[in-house]
Formats: C-alpha cells, sequence, structure tokens
C-alpha cells in the first residue's frame, strides 16, 4: 500500500493596490505568482490534491499547472455566486467546482464559501501566499478547523503572509520549527517538496 494522499489547501491572492497600503506595499507579485505555480506543480506531481478559493488572478496560474501536469481532477475550486459576472475565464477548465450560494452581502457570501470549502477535506497542510485580510481570515478558519494539520504563512511573498509570519498577534501560537526555510528559501518547488515531505523527484 502507498502513502495516503495528502489533501493541501492553498490561500493566495495578489494585493490590490486600492485596498489596505500595508499588503500591497510588501507584496512581491513575482514571487505571489512562482511560490502558488510551485506549490500546485509540487502537490499534483505527487499526485496529491490541492484545494483553494478562487481568486481571480491565481485561478490561471493554478489551471495551468493542472492542465500541464494532466491532473485537472485532482484540484478543488469554491468559487460564490455572488461574484458570477466576475469569474476569469480559465475557471470553466476546472473539473471539480463548486459554487457556493450568494449570501446577504458581499462578507456574507464570502464566508459561506470559506466554511464549506474549510469543511471539505481533512487537511494535511494549509500554504498561505501573499494576499490581503482574506489570506488572514482563512488562516484562521484553517487553525480552528485543522489543528493539527501543518500550516505555513510564506514571508518571502510578502502582504498577509508576511504578517503572518512576523506578527504573533494576528497568527497566534503557530509552529515556527521551519521558519529559517520559510524565511530563505525562495527556490519554491524545493521549499514545498521540504515542507511537505514529498522528497525530491526522481
Amino acid at each position: 500500500m502507498g502513502e495516503r494522499m495528502k489533501t493541501v489547501f492553498l490561500s493566495a491572492s495578489i494585493p490590490d493596490p486600492k485596498r489596505n497600503p500595508r499588503f500591497f506595499e510588501t507584496a512581491d507579485v513575482v514571487a505571489i505568482g512562482d511560490a502558488v505555480h510551485a506549490l500546485c506543480s509540487v502537490v499534483l506531481a505527487a499526485k496529491d490534491r490541492l484545494v483553494f478559493g478562487g481568486h481571480p488572478a491565481i485561478i490561471p496560474i493554478v489551471q495551468r499547472v493542472a492542465a500541464l501536469l494532466g491532473r485537472p481532477k485532482s484540484v478543488d475550486l469554491y468559487l460564490s455566486r455572488f461574484f458570477e459576472d466576475k469569474f476569469p475565464p480559465a475557471w470553466r477548465q476546472f473539473e471539480n467546482v463548486v459554487l457556493t450560494e450568494r449570501g446577504r452581502d458581499l462578507d456574507h457570501s464570502i464566508a459561506l464559501m470559506r466554511g464549506r470549502m474549510l469543511a471539505a477535506a481533512p487537511f494535511s497542510a494549509g500554504v498561505f501566499i501573499g494576499g490581503m485580510e482574506g489570506i488572514i481570515d482563512e488562516w484562521k478558519l484553517f487553525r480552528v478547523h485543522h489543528r493539527r494539520a501543518a500550516a505555513w504563512p510564506v514571508p518571502t511573498t510578502g502582504a498577509a503572509a508576511r504578517v503572518l509570519f512576523e506578527d504573533a498577534d494576528v497568527s497566534g501560537d503557530r509552529d515556527h520549527s521551519r521558519d529559517e526555510d520559510l524565511r530563505t528559501d525562495r527556490i519554491y518547488a524545493r521549499l514545498f517538496r521540504r515542507l511537505l515531505a514529498l522528497g525530491e523527484p526522481a
């Protein structure tokens, strides 16, 4: 028998310069894209599962990697119907899409999506890349629902991930055992293979 398939939660977005400058000013947009691409590549090449909520800038990156590796069925994409008129075209290329109901307003709609997404699977790990307030909200929900799972903010991508890494008042009590790797390693595929204990590719 092989090792049980892992399910990895990805929380990522590219900060909007029109919103909170705290996140945009430290964001490394290139690093965010590289890290998302690398995480998808590592998880899907290992025949594990990736689950994420569809930020418009992240959906095309994940879709390209899943298509390239021939692993579209290994990705679960969650989208709220509140944003239905703003979905990027790439969302239609996913085979496993969960459209969650439109709530009373924006915040309620997002809360419904996140609640369903984070209850969908017993996650092995969560990886938090770039982002704004939503990444912090997802971090807190992930820690509540999956206390035994590893959770890693990637500070080299800046933005909310850096806040989570540096500010204990925001992130709470987290595992610091891999902080040196997270702080210094910008070869993201290597970093994620190490964190997820998937080993080097043959």
